[in-house]
């Protein structure tokens, strides 16, 4: 009997529906299992240090490497301490094990990555059957901004990780409610690791959703059997000692660190109206190219008696809803605040597809659901058209090229379009394809290109030329990411006032020095009388069009000789 079981769950669609608890892995949780890895990890050190998140992540983790500053890393020659610094140790560790290289760097991340899409699997197959486990993660594995910002170092990608953990380890310790059990240390180890990876901020993500599952079953007597004491001794332990070692070696550490927290909660643009809904013009693109099922997603309550599920994921309703309205209130515009949604949101988009293809199969679905997956396939095609156009502009890739890739995106989604009624587990399935080329285009042929008109990687070959190892390069101004590209020592040149230019390199008297050409032209005459001042390499790579940053010079000063006595020898 056991063997017709057997054979029977191997020959199971890939997207059928199951009420089971049984954890029984087969082949097709496997394939799903390797196609999240791909989607994740391949290309992950294909493109150049991007962004500013980045950037700044790379200089702090390249002089943890090297210097060995673990506790109080510097950036651009200033203390980096506003943030904690397990993003920093992360990418630090990684890359003393794995190599100095794009991947080594983004590796941590791209677990997280990883990770995620493991806690979308187990929250889904929890809530909602074998099915459900499954969507949440192909839906997660097939959005290009999910995997693009799993593919670059920040803190917010293992702030999503360990605030997921924090999720799914308090839903299945609530099953029991047992102080102490795994589950129990997990929910509090999760939040701990979230405190470390961007502070305070995990605490919304996790604690909205539970309070208001706490309400919706009026059970707050768990409340009690949490713990919270010992709990939030656990969360705060390991923050308290690295702020005390950071308070051992600056001044006024926490005075600080609560000044950049007053602003970044008070945005100055929280004035305009407009700034209140900016995530929610952010949604369709975030959840693309699942946008239907996204931003149903948020008015799924709408669907409770179509959804027999829907007092299971309640909860993940929460988790989903909740922090957005927060963002919404505090106007908080950059995207990547909406990343710790992620998850939640995959599994409610699971939910609604595996509801549609459950009645489509069974042919009980009605006009409604059969035009539901005719959108999303919809979708799916002009996706491929979008990214056909960004693949022949920003990569600057040929008409032929650029349509050979549209061509190659949409085929699979015509397809599923085909299939959308008569076969809706295998629509599915071709969606996941034309999903997984999708972000196969952006991970391999689009974001690298962009990649190299920003990146300051050209100009860093230039110093290594130029510059004698172990001599020290001083700077006024510098890439963050510059120390993760070049092998050299940096100076900053302080305590100069940006009205009194004529002092800028007075303490200086020869060596090398990078500034911005702005700055330099202004100092030019100064230099003169004072310097000779080669210009010996500039940031080639600055795209002249857009001009994202100020080229960056790199001059070898000679105090012995000035630029007129240099003029002066050479003429006679």
């Amino acid at each position: 009997m056991s063997n017709v079981v057997a054979a029977r769950d191997a020959t199971q669609s890939v997207f059928e529906p199951c009420s089971s608890d049984r954890w029984r892995f087969t082949r097709t949780d496997v394939l799903v299992g390797l196609v999240c890895t791909a989607a994740l990890l391949c290309f992950a050190g294909a493109r150049e240090i991007d962004g500013l998140r980045e950037r700044r992540l790379a200089g702090s983790a390249a002089d943890i490497a090297r210097n060995h500053h673990w506790i109080l890393p510097t950036l651009k020659g200033e203390p980096r301490f506003v943030k904690p610094l397990l993003a920093d140790w992360m990418a630090a560790a990684s890359m003393k094990l794995f190599g100095w290289s794009e991947f080594g760097f983004r590796l941590p991340f791209a677990m997280c990555g990883l990770g995620v899409a493991g806690l979308g699997y187990v929250l889904g197959r929890q809530l909602l059957g074998a099915a459900g486990g499954r969507i949440a993660a192909l839906v997660l594995a097939t959005t290009p901004y999910f995997v693009g910002e799993c593919q670059s170092a920040s803190t917010d990608v293992p702030l999503l990780l360990f605030a997921g953990a924090a999720l799914v380890s308090w839903w299945l310790w609530h099953l029991d409610a047992r102080p102490g059990s795994r589950f129990w240390w997990s929910f509090y180890a999760s939040l701990a690791l979230g405190c470390l990876a961007k502070g305070p901020l995990v605490f919304p993500y996790v604690a909205i959703p539970i309070v208001g599952e706490l309400w919706a079953t009026r059970r707050c007597d768990l409340l009690r059997r949490m713990r919270l004491g010992w709990g939030l001794l656990i969360v705060v332990a390991p923050i308290v000692l690295w702020i005390a070692g950071v308070c051992l070696v600056i001044d006024d550490a926490i005075g600080q660190w609560l000044a950049d927290m007053n602003r970044t909660l008070n945005n100055k643009d929280r004035a305009h109206f407009s700034n209140f809904f900016s995530h929610l013009a952010h949604w369709p693109m975030f959840s693309f190219p699942w946008s239907l099922p996204g931003v149903a997603a948020l008015v799924v309550p709408v669907f409770r008696r179509w959804l027999p599920a829907w007092p299971r994921i309640r909860f993940i309703y929460f988790a989903l809803v909740g922090p957005l309205v927060l963002l919404c209130l505090l106007a908080k515009q950059p995207m990547h605040f909406l990343l710790p949604l992620a998850l939640p949101l995959a599994v409610i988009e699971a939910a609604l597809i595996a509801r549609t293809i459950e009645l489509l199969r069974e042919r009980q679905g009605g006009w409604l659901e059969a035009s539901a997956a005719w959108l999303v396939c919809f979708g799916f095609v002009s996706f491929a058209g979008l990214a056909a156009g960004w693949v022949h502009r920003q990569a600057d890739a040929s008409l032929a090229a650029a349509a050979l890739v549209g061509v190659a995106l949409a085929a699979p989604a015509g397809v599923a379009a085909f299939w959308a009624r008569s076969s809706p587990d295998r629509s599915l399935a071709a969606l996941a394809a034309s999903g997984l080329l999708s972000v196969t285009v952006f991970s391999a042929w689009l974001n690298p290109a962009i990649s190299r008109d920003q990146s300051c990687s050209a100009f860093a070959r230039q110093l290594e030329r130029h510059v004698p190892a172990g001599e020290p390069v001083h700077f006024v101004n510098i890439q963050e990411e510059l120390p993760f590209y070049a092998d050299r020592t940096f100076r900053k040149i302080a305590g100069v006032e940006r009205d009194e230019p004529d002092e800028l390199l007075a303490r200086l008297r020869a060596g090398f020095v990078m500034i911005n050409r702005r700055r330099y032209e202004e100092l030019a005459e100064s230099l003169a009388l004072q310097f000779r001042a080669e210009i010996v390499a500039t940031d080639a790579e600055v795209d002249a069009k857009r001009r994202r940053r100020n080229e960056l010079l790199l001059l070898r000063l000679d105090a012995s000789v000035s630029a007129a006595e240099a003029r002066d020898v050479s003429t006679r």
